[in-house]
């Protein structure tokens, strides 16, 4: 779509002309085509996708929250010189429309929620669930989605981006056998899941997990944590015998250990990779890595009971 021209944030159009910064640019490529994507999922996608044909800038680094997150001068700099910005939408990085009306409207994004099947999820993100990609089969869409576009543009490299996204969905499908042949064997009445914040509700009916509920009850991992809720809760919890309560790699485990204490259960050691994948090289580096290592603590944790 086409960003509409809009008032420019305050003394970001002056900084259009600036060299790029550092962080998650990528190194120049000679002829690459010049891509930009925002949450660490959606660069894992596009960085798969694109391979050595593309030059890709990722927004938001390893372990880097997409709610808190503010664009930096640098970054809409980087915007304004992209061929393409690919955004993971359904309100998880609304924060993308401010920089790109400080380029004059004038850039190329794809939404790649409009191209998978989205959950219901909280007021605050549009009524919308934005953790698409950790099911297996939106991500195989939104690889395709990415394809599409980077083949529009760059019409030499369809066939290369084509196969790059069937290959990633090959690694994708091997991710899923895997967390099924682990969780599977796990008796139902003990996949009993309490995390963070509803970040895995596209994963968990994928393996028959059942969620007791969230420390904090929305998709937005920053809304307000009521009392009623954190009561709430910790009944659940102790009703149904719950013992392991799984944290994330980017929310503080403080309140989790808060209501272990309360309910009796305990924080389960390993964490999830919920809002932003890891760094380059660990277990979650990769979207598909991230999906293995998620299926792999939480049926460590219900075997633990």
């Amino acid at each position: 779509m086409k960003v509409p021209q809009a008032v420019a944030l305050t003394g970001l159009l002056v900084l259009i002309s600036l060299a790029c910064g550092a962080g998650q640019a990528g190194q120049s490529k000679p002829g690459a085509v010049r891509v930009t994507s925002t949450l660490t999922q959606v660069s894992a996608l596009v960085r798969a996708v694109g391979g050595e044909r593309i030059q890709l800038t990722a927004l938001l680094g390893p372990n880097n929250d997409p709610h808190q997150f503010e664009l930096k001068p640098e970054q809409v700099t980087q915007l304004a010189r992209s061929a393409a910005v690919f955004e993971s939408g359904a309100g998880v990085d609304k924060w993308l429309v401010r920089g790109l009306a400080a380029t004059g409207g004038a850039v190329q994004t794809v939404d790649l929620a409009k191209h998978v099947h989205l959950r219901a999820g909280s007021a605050g993100e549009g009524g919308q669930d934005p953790h698409w990609w950790y099911d297996v089969d939106n991500a195989k869409l939104a690889a395709a989605a990415v394809a599409d576009e980077l083949a529009r543009l760059d019409p030499a490299g369809r066939g290369t981006y084509e196969r790059n996204a069937v290959a990633l969905g090959q690694r994708l499908d091997a991710a899923d056998r895997q967390i099924h042949a682990k969780i599977d064997p796990i008796p139902v009445q003990r996949r009993l899941f309490v995390a963070n914040h509803d970040a895995f509700n596209y994963f968990l009916p994928h393996y028959a997990i059942t969620l007791v509920g969230d420390i904090v009850p929305a998709t937005d991992s920053i809304a307000a944590v009521r009392p009623a809720d954190v009561a709430r809760l910790v009944a659940g919890i102790r009703q149904q015998h719950v013992c392991a309560i799984f944290t994330e790699t980017t929310i503080d485990p403080n309140l989790a250990a808060q209501i272990a204490r309360e309910s009796g259960a305990r924080v389960f050691a390993g964490k999830l990779y919920g809002d932003a994948l890891g760094e380059p090289g660990s277990p979650g580096g990769t979207l598909e890595g991230a999906l293995s290592h998620n299926g792999a603590v939480m049926a460590e944790g219900f075997n633990s009971c």
